[in-house]
């Protein structure tokens, strides 16, 4: 049994808590990991067979899927959108978002707890050395990889901010899209990540293969141990400058993505100039 249903973006913009969203649902499944991200190059090299492992208790359900935001912000694996084609077919896609700048920062703290840059780098530094860090806000982008091969109705997306402030109601529209009962119910089920922490040097390089090795609620557990033992990573205090320099240059992706989803999203983001 394979996905019918692929959450594939945008990274750190609420994929975690949409996908625990859709698994409290009874009638949809959802991959363990969260992220198998197999049609990337971190696990293509497994095969189709275990891929299909993850999903055989999903009989019975009629959405089937996984949240592997790699999907869409993949330069190095051009070959994803045709992997994902030809192996899955014509399938649905979800894809979250939220204010582009707001997901940079979120994405800065996340490098760092994860040491993926040093500590002490400042946030500008940072988004210039690192392209990623500002090119995963380039929503549009993202999705026009997808284009040759997706129509536009297998697409829907999910402003993250309307979520949160109404997420019965955009839950609701999830379901309807994904053909399951949109009457039920589900909490909102909103990831925080206000404490991020550092973590030791030599123990947060150990930690980071142990969701591969480990039954996931004892790396889980690890990793919230070891995580209280680093010092607290603080939200920056983004000079306006910055911001506004960072905004102008995401307004034509931007522009493109409102045009995608038919939504105003400089409104909804209060990003008019």
């Amino acid at each position: 049994m394979l996905p019918n249903f692929l959450i594939v973006g945008a990274e750190k913009a609420g994929t975690t808590t949409l996908a625990e969203m859709l698994g409290s649902h009874p009638e949809v499944f959802m991959s363990d990991p969260k992220e198998p991200r197999f049609f990337s190059e971190h696990n293509w090299d497994k095969g189709l067979e275990w891929y299909e492992s993850l999903f055989e208790a999903a009989a019975g359900h009629r959405a089937i899927g996984e949240a592997s935001p790699a999907y869409t912000w993949a330069p190095e694996t051009p070959e994803i959108p045709v992997r994902i084609k030809d192996t899955l077919g014509d399938i649905r896609y979800l894809y979250i978002v939220r204010s582009p700048v707001d997901r940079i920062v979120s994405h800065y703290r996340h490098a760092l707890f994860h040491r993926w840059i040093p500590d002490g780098t400042a946030f500008e530094a940072a988004v210039s050395q690192i392209p990623g860090l500002r090119d995963c806000s380039r929503y549009a982008y993202q999705l026009e990889r997808f284009e040759p091969f997706t129509s536009r109705d297998q697409w829907h997306v999910v402003v993250m901010e309307e979520l949160v402030a109404e997420h019965r109601s955009v839950f609701a529209g999830v379901c309807e899209f994904l053909g399951i009962d949109s009457s039920i119910e589900v909490d909102l089920a909103q990831a925080n990540v206000a404490d991020l922490k550092t973590r030791p040097p030599v123990l947060a390089s150990r930690l980071r293969g142990l969701g591969s090795v480990l039954p996931r609620p004892i790396a889980d557990l690890g990793r919230r141990l070891v995580g209280g033992l680093g010092k607290k990573v603080e939200k920056p205090d983004l000079d306006p400058a910055i911001r506004a320099a960072l905004l102008e240059e995401l307004r034509p992706d931007l522009a493109r993505l409102g045009e995608f989803v038919g939504k105003d999203l400089a409104a909804i983001w209060n990003l008019r100039s």
